[in-house]
């Protein structure tokens, strides 16, 4: 089995193998599952720091996976996953997630985002 590392490195690279073919992620439903459950399993008291890290590029693999279908709400929901993991979600992920905050208008799917956010800067104030 590929390390979900190595998965997330090679599904970001997976170029399209053809313009006339549909846009894909780069990755099946098995490797989906396989993230799912890396951040799962870091959710757990017990849970050890390559089980975070693993889930921390789990959960940036999917949030990339999300942008790249287009799939507004469901990026938003990732985001809020990988920012509760603690994974460096870049400028570029931000901006998108921005933007699909403007275009569906959900005022709850906001206020939840914000208060996930909210609650890891919190949190990471008072461990440092």
């Amino acid at each position: 089995m590929i390390g979900l590392q190595t998965a997330c490195i090679a599904a970001a690279k997976t170029p399209r193998e053809s313009s006339n073919q549909p846009k894909r992620a780069g990755m099946g439903r098995a490797a989906v599952r396989e993230f799912k459950r890396a951040m799962r399993a870091a959710l757990r008291p017990q849970a050890s720091a390559d089980e975070s890290e693993r889930a921390r590029a789990s959960a940036l693999a999917l949030l990339d996976r999300s942008i790249r279908f287009g799939h507004d709400r469901v990026a938003l929901l990732r985001l809020a996953a990988a920012v509760r993991l603690g994974a460096r979600v870049s400028a570029e992920q931000w901006q998108y997630c921005e933007a699909a905050m403007a275009r569906i208008g959900d005022e709850a799917l906001y206020d939840r985002l914000i208060e996930t956010v909210r609650h890891q800067v919190i949190q990471r104030r008072e461990t440092a």
